[in-house]
């Protein structure tokens, strides 16, 4: 009888003394992550890793706007060197899973830059604007979270897969 109380109550005493309360998600935040990105533009098949910076606002604790950058450098595979870069405006929802941990869709505009040469030669030297997609998850630690993220993108000749460990601040 003791072994089977005992256990349900430690566990209660060890999660209610570590327990750092999640906060109210509305209003502006403020972000930087580490990206992953993975290029495919016509023979380009390469991928690098460089970062991100966001800027949002949550309306309440479900419905938000994200503006992110995605700096992706340049990526390389053999003489063919791509450069890209995107701006992003999405909308955000997200649904609480747990007391700390939400999960989250984005889906959105994004304006890509994308210079692709070969050598010297440019073949591909565009801007365009692409619909961006998104899914994710993050750590709700009150004002200061962790996330990871994926977001996938499609400018006119190849694509781009996005994966973004980050950190957010709550204002």
């Amino acid at each position: 009888m003791r072994t089977k109380l005992f256990l349900p109550a430690l566990l209660v005493a060890i999660t209610s003394t570590t327990s750092i309360n999640a906060d109210d998600d509305t209003g502006f935040y403020a972000g930087l992550g580490l990206t992953r990105a993975a290029v495919t533009a016509n023979d380009l098949d390469s991928s690098n890793t460089n970062g991100s910076i966001a800027l949002g606002y949550m309306f309440n604790d479900r419905i938000g706007v994200d503006f992110s950058t995605y700096i992706l450098g340049n990526s390389k595979d053999g003489n063919l060197t791509a450069t890209t870069g995107t701006l992003a405006l999405t909308g955000v929802y997200q649904m609480p899973v747990s007391e700390r941990i939400d999960v989250f869709a984005k889906l959105g505009v994004a304006r890509t830059e994308l210079e692709l040469k070969k050598g010297s030669t440019t073949l591909i030297d565009e801007s365009t604007n692409d619909f961006i997609w998104g899914v994710g998850g993050k750590m709700d630690f009150g004002k200061h979270n962790i996330l990871l993220e994926y977001n996938k993108l499609s400018p006119n000749d190849g694509g781009i897969d996005i994966i973004n460990l980050g950190y957010r601040y709550e204002f």
